[in-house]
């Protein structure tokens, strides 16, 4: 892959292979973002001097018993780095192209998880009630189909809009979604406001607000503008004065936004890799960062909970991970280690294991935008990193 931008590129290919691995780190090349300044000082990532073995070896899903290596996943996901801390000492670090370490990667839906962490903060200082309905902040809704769903119902996917996110075959109301964030372009007749009007468009749907898990992204979206509303500021604004200037972020990230300036909130954040460790050692350090708590211990621990278990066991997705769940846009795999990641289109991952104390990172430009083919691998592989680990570690 060249570093410099290819000739044919455009809003209608951005997100396809080969162009992909080259628009996922130059986002703000290709579409209007504001950025999320760090601070003047950036904390060290300490490395372990006992690094993890490429050699790692460990078997696919139920499906797919066929043994793997760290690399082998790599390659088969068109991966672009792939990053392990243990007790905050990175123990990996691997990146296609040397060049991948210094450009802010698209982070897709794990920009979600980002804003369930900021929504925290907002719950901490009482400027938020989650049990309130999302008209009592923001009036603008009480003609939409958000109009009796709750802070909460936002986090925890369980609004029921007449929505279907990430099909095969979108419909024209998904078409007009992602052609409202800027993110495609619009088509002939094709009436296209911002992202904000989208929102306000949308109509209820069959089921009662919370009562079944329902993976629809405009909730985070409007969560976002729930978070502006409140503090007067912007969603990059926020995000660099409460978590990335405290975290002692490397380098400054940016969020995309739409033509009116309405921040892509559920997808579309952008980060170094390394960055994108450090949230996940502050997430796995209960909040804090040194001597500062960024986030409270309690919000961190309701994220690794799973909440009400009921939505999620109502939703298809608990197939996914039959004992997990879905709590303040992160999810619960379910497995022994009580681990909980958060998961972006074509394969970008932040996985977090309690036990053995290990944060994995993993960028990729998959062509397959969603994990239903590498999922239960991408689970497979981190459950054997961090059994690897804490074996090596103990």
């Amino acid at each position: 892959m060249l570093e410099r931008r290819p000739k044919k590129i455009s809003l209608k290919n951005w997100r396809q292979p080969p162009l992909s691995e080259w628009a996922f780190q130059h986002i703000r090349e290709l579409l209007p973002t504001e950025n999320i300044p760090t601070g003047k000082r950036s904390s060290r990532l300490p490395l372990d001097s006992n690094p993890l073995s490429d050699s790692l070896r460990f078997k696919g899903s139920a499906l797919n018993q066929a043994t793997w290596t760290l690399a082998q996943l790599c390659e088969a996901t068109n991966g672009s780095a792939l990053l392990i801390s243990q007790h905050g000492r990175i123990v990996h670090e691997w990146y296609r192209h040397g060049y991948v370490a210094h450009n802010p990667h698209i982070l897709f839906s794990i920009s979600k998880s980002i804003i369930g962490i900021l929504t925290g903060i907002f719950v901490e200082s009482g400027k938020i009630d989650i049990s309130r309905k999302v008209v009592s902040y923001l009036p603008e809704v009480k003609h939409s189909g958000f109009a009796e769903c709750t802070i909460e119902h936002l986090l925890d996917m369980t609004t029921s809009l007449d929505f279907e996110d990430f099909t095969d075959n979108p419909s024209n109301k998904v078409k007009e979604y992602w052609a409202s964030t800027g993110w495609d372009p619009t088509h002939d007749h094709q009436a296209v406001s911002g992202l904000h009007d989208f929102l306000l468009s949308l109509d209820k749907g069959p089921n009662p607000h919370g009562f079944q898990y329902e993976y629809q992204s405009p909730n985070t979206d409007l969560l976002g503008w729930v978070l502006e509303r409140i503090s007067g500021q912007t969603i990059a604004s926020l995000l660099s004065s409460l978590i990335w200037q405290p975290l002692q972020a490397e380098m400054s990230a940016y969020i995309t936004i739409d033509q009116k300036g309405a921040a892509r909130s559920a997808g579309g954040i952008c980060t170094l890799p390394r960055d994108l460790l450090r949230f996940g050692e502050m997430i796995l350090n209960k909040g804090r960062v040194g001597n500062s708590q960024i986030v409270s211990q309690k919000w961190i621990q309701d994220c690794f909970s799973g909440g009400n278990k009921e939505p999620w066991l109502n939703g298809s997705s608990s197939e996914r991970f039959p004992n997990g769940g879905y709590r303040n846009c992160w999810y619960q795999i379910g497995n022994v280690n009580g681990a909980i990641a958060a998961i972006g289109l074509h394969g970008q991952w932040l996985y977090i294991d309690p036990v053995t104390n290990v944060t994995i990172v993993k960028n990729s430009a998959q062509a397959d935008p969603l994990n239903d083919i590498f999922g239960p691998l991408h689970i497979a592989a981190f459950e054997s990193i961090c059994d690897k680990l804490k074996l090596t570690k103990a």
